[in-house]
């Protein structure tokens, strides 16, 4: 079983580092997968089988990742299940402090310029962020306030 590691650097996000949270881009990306398909001219890729995304604040599970990058290198990662599975997905909260949001369903995006991320499934949040800690829905959107 043939595994593919990579590894984003923070150096190439540089361009963007005025736009976004510090802690996030000065953190490397570590991605595996069993497969992966590379389009250099569109700024996309897609991995499949077993797929996982670590990256200090961000953590994604699933078996289908699609990446692309906009003309400002920011990446917005559509990660999906294999039917009858869940993609998972472990987001911390900005603050120190604040802790994180779990979930899992069938679709899950995150876009890294804004910071938000949607989960088509169940959520849980932290219990001192919400009244009610868990949510089970169809889509939630969480986003870093400036």
């Amino acid at each position: 079983m043939k595994r593919w590691i990579l590894l984003a650097l923070a150096a190439s996000l540089a361009p963007a580092a005025a736009l976004a949270e510090p802690a996030v881009l000065a953190e490397n990306a570590v991605m595996h997968s069993q497969h992966a398909v590379m389009d250099p001219a569109r700024r996309s890729s897609t991995l499949t089988g077993n797929v996982r995304l670590d990256t200090e604040t961000l953590h994604m599970r699933g078996d289908t990742l699609h990446m692309h990058s906009d003309a400002d290198g920011f990446k917005t990662y559509t990660l999906t299940a294999a039917a009858g599975k869940t993609a998972t997905v472990r987001k911390k909260l900005p603050g120190q402090g604040a802790g994180w949001i779990d979930g899992e369903g069938g679709k899950i995006i995150y876009e890294e310029k804004l910071q938000r991320l949607f989960v088509d499934g169940k959520v849980r949040l932290p219990a001192a962020s919400q009244p009610q800690p868990e949510a089970d829905g169809r889509l939630l959107a969480q986003h870093a306030v400036p």
